[in-house]
């Protein structure tokens, strides 16, 4: 915020641009410059490639599900750590059910949200600690509408949309080789906090009625499947890192480049170069290097 407004921005040229919806924090005022930068520069990169833009088939969940499959020993699901302990022979993670995990060295890719549920012993450094604190992610929910008739060629109006209201960014999905189309209402900052404090079937309807309003040829058309509200799972805690102003000149963005002893983070939060799942994977590889060369 202070950036633009020394730019010449007024207060609601500000709000308009970086509070309606925004993909990144929740309005101007809580949000990075530096952040923004590397969002700009994060895409110059992608789209210099010159490659299509690609996904896999049957959905980007296939990824990490090949992945698991690929493995030698089978993942425990259903295992929620409550704690880790490291010393020089090795490190132990301990679960909710009292059950011990040991290893040599440990790869922790939770988000910050969800390590602020583990007790570390011993305690981590400060500044991965303050990282842990600190750190946000975006508010994000979801509603994914079945369409049963492309409602959109009778109104003339786009079928993607961003609104200032509970309806959010309206983004279409799927309506290829033959499956039936969808709607994604896709609400960010705060408008996901005010749905989040109503109950879900409300939100949903609240969501719903929106987007009717604003195109009335929906009604009767689209039909709510699920909601997702990344923030109120306890394990996400919300989408995708958000650097708030001050973080990451103050370190906070390369907090877990360095083990703590024997235990490695990996996650979007630690990634350099990508965000969102691409980051993930490079943190992921960043992270596997570092571990074969301390082995």
């Amino acid at each position: 915020a202070r950036f633009l407004g020394a730019k010449g921005w007024t207060p609601d040229q500000i709000d308009l641009a970086f509070g309606t919806n925004p993909g990144y924090g929740n309005s101007a005022h809580d949000l990075s410059m530096l952040m923004m930068w590397h969002i700009v520069e994060n895409f110059r990169i992608m789209a210099g490639g010159g490659g299509p833009t690609l996904h896999a088939e049957g959905g980007n969940m296939r990824i990490p599900q090949a992945m698991a499959a690929a493995l030698k020993t089978p993942i425990r699901f259903g295992q929620q750590v409550v704690g880790i302990r490291s010393d020089a022979q090795g490190v132990e993670a301990v679960t909710a059910d009292g059950t011990v995990h040991r290893a040599k060295r440990l790869l922790c890719t939770l988000p910050t949200s969800a390590l602020r549920l583990i007790r570390f012993a011993p305690a981590l450094p400060p500044l991965q600690q303050a990282a842990i604190d600190t750190i946000d992610y975006n508010r994000t929910f979801l509603v994914f509408f079945a369409a049963n008739a492309p409602f959109w060629e009778k109104d003339g109006l786009p079928v993607a949309m961003w609104t200032d209201g509970p309806a959010g960014r309206l983004l279409p999905l799927g309506g290829e080789d033959g499956a039936p189309p969808m709607l994604l209402a896709y609400v960010n900052g705060f408008m996901a906090d005010r749905l989040d404090r109503m109950a879900p079937d409300q939100a949903v309807a609240l969501v719903q009625a929106d987007i009717e309003r604003i195109r009335p040829a929906a009604a009767g058309h689209i039909r709510a499947l699920r909601h997702v509200s990344w923030q109120r799972d306890p394990f996400a805690g919300g989408a995708y890192t958000c650097w708030k102003p001050g973080q990451i000149s103050a370190g906070l963005a390369g907090a877990f480049d360095a083990p703590a002893g024997r235990i490695h983070f990996a996650g979007e939060h630690t990634a350099r170069l990508a965000r969102g799942m691409e980051g993930a994977m490079e943190s992921g590889e960043i992270a596997a290097f570092q571990i074969m060369e301390m082995a």
